[in-house]
């Protein structure tokens, strides 16, 4: 079963074990009650309360007990608990300036195969994903064909932690991506998801931009720079020229 925890700088999180939550290195604590196993302490609850009432219903009224009755009833119906509903991070729509800005390289690259481990963050222990991307073309900076690309998340054993807002990097899907180097000289995504769009190759051999699916879609930014939104459904060579121009500027 999964549960959510929140991260003030890593965004919502989701755990999922096939063991006991409680025997997964770095989610603090106990495991937290949920569905099914919180309703059944309720109904233990509202048992316990009638068998107190039927001891003493010679000395209490009939009309005392069935509304202690009625009220334990109230507290295990379905429709009155409820589970703390785990609230996703609202994020900013970025600009094409703000992302060619803080990129020390914009690419054009296919992830090729990957691997997860867990590691040792600001946060506690989590799982991280490593995904070697095979370049196809430079559109910021340059180096070497191959490179790793490192994201939160990922699955090691039984275990799987899902990060909500990490960029979708799917092995064989070409991805135009936004990338800051790292100090061990792996890479990572600017903004996330947000700085990761899809290539598609459309009927007449062309490659565009496409669209990004977010589970929550950003709010739109109140600034008037370009929103990143608009490179989707621009041609590979479109979006190299807006991007180029973007990084031009902040270069003076």
């Amino acid at each position: 079963m999964g549960s959510i925890h929140s991260d003030p700088i890593r965004g919502p999180q989701e755990y999922w074990t096939n063991e006991d939550q409680s025997n997964v290195p770095g989610t603090g604590g106990p495991p937290i009650v949920t569905g099914a196993r919180g309703l059944a302490g309720f109904v233990r609850l509202g048992a316990m309360c009638y068998k107190v009432c039927m001891r003493f219903r010679a000395r209490l009224g009939s009309a005392f007990i069935a509304a202690t009755f009625a009220i334990a009833v109230q507290v295990v119906s379905p429709g009155s608990w409820s589970i703390p509903e785990a609230k996703a991070h609202s994020f900013i729509e970025v600009s094409v300036d703000a992302l060619a800005l803080r990129a020390q390289r914009v690419v054009v690259a296919t992830p090729a195969d990957s691997m997860s481990t867990w590691e040792s963050t600001d946060g506690g222990n989590r799982i991280v994903t490593y995904h070697r991307m095979q370049v196809q073309s430079d559109i910021v900076g340059g180096g070497d064909s191959e490179v790793w690309v490192r994201r939160l998340g990922g699955v090691v054993g039984k275990v799987g932690q899902l990060v909500h807002g990490a960029a979708p990097l799917r092995t064989g899907q070409a991805v135009l991506l936004f990338l800051a180097k790292r100090p061990d000289g792996t890479f990572s995504v600017i903004d996330m998801e947000q700085g990761c769009f899809p290539v598609i190759k459309t009927k007449d051999n062309r490659f565009m931009v496409g669209p990004r699916r977010f589970a929550h879609p950003p709010v739109p930014s109140r600034l008037r720079e370009r929103p990143a939104s608009t490179l989707e459904g621009l041609s590979i060579e479109e979006a190299t020229h807006v991007i180029v121009e973007a990084k031009k500027r902040h270069a003076k």
